[in-house]
């Protein structure tokens, strides 16, 4: 039997009930409330919400405290459609000065995502796609543009903790990274541009193909898909109005 820290286990425990939607979109995460739930002290759970919160499920308030990470599902479309356009311009400026450095931070990070991929550790692939993606996006020199980015891409990286939850996914997503880093390495700014877009558009796509098949699958199975079963953009809605707004989604991401 493989034997797993108690760490580990509070870590897997919570993200496993907010991804079920136990615990809601929105609601305060009070640590010595989680530590009596589990049976443990606070460390695991404290270690667990930062965790958490590197992947975008948790989201930590000053003065407020750690709640479940609350997105709009229309926001959150707006905003993929943004980084869809802008990523692509970051990715071309960045392969005309990005350093070796940097391009050293690009290959150890491509090869960790290989690792957590082959050890179907999706929690760590995300953090390390995340890193990826800001990686290139703080090398730029343009401010205004890094930093609306980093704003949107904070957010959007939290549908990916739904869309990397199948290795299928991250087979996908990790050869597009290298592709990435390849056309990185040859200073070659338009592939640069398009690998980007093409990769944001195949992710924002799967993600919302993801809702689609909990949508039509079985009643149980929507209800534990975090996106579908506590985002209010839905309530009230029926299955046909649900997947004609998704469906109306992709067709607009295809065209961009």
């Amino acid at each position: 039997m493989e034997f797993i820290s108690k760490n580990e286990y509070i870590y897997s425990n919570i993200k496993k009930d907010i991804l079920e939607g136990s615990l809601r979109s929105g609601e305060r995460l009070v640590f010595s409330t989680l530590a009596k739930r589990y049976g443990v002290s606070t460390m695991p759970v404290r270690k667990a919400i930062s965790r958490l919160s590197e992947e975008g499920l948790v989201e930590l308030i000053p003065f407020v405290g750690a709640e479940v990470y609350k997105f709009d599902f229309y926001d959150l479309i707006d905003m993929t459609q943004v980084i869809i356009e802008l990523e692509p311009l970051a990715s071309r400026l960045a392969a005309m000065t990005i350093s070796e450095g940097t391009l050293r931070e690009l290959e150890d990070l491509v090869r960790k995502m290989e690792d957590a991929m082959e050890g179907e550790n999706y929690g760590a692939y995300n953090v390390l796609n995340k890193k990826f993606h800001l990686t290139i996006d703080n090398c730029i020199k343009n401010k205004r543009l890094k930093e609306l980015i980093n704003s949107y891409n904070t957010k959007t990286h939290t549908a990916m903790v739904i869309y990397l939850n199948k290795k299928e996914n991250l087979q996908i997503s990790l050869r597009e990274h290298r592709e990435w880093l390849k056309a990185l390495k040859a200073r070659d700014s338009k592939l640069c541009a398009r690998i980007a877009k093409k990769h944001n558009k195949t992710s924002t796509i799967a993600f919302i193909d993801s809702i689609f098949a909990f949508v039509v699958g079985s009643q149980h199975e929507a209800k534990g898909f975090y996106s579908y079963s506590i985002s209010e953009t839905f309530s009230g809605m029926g299955k046909e109005e649900i997947l004609r707004i998704l469906e109306g989604c992709k067709d607009i991401v295809r065209e961009l």
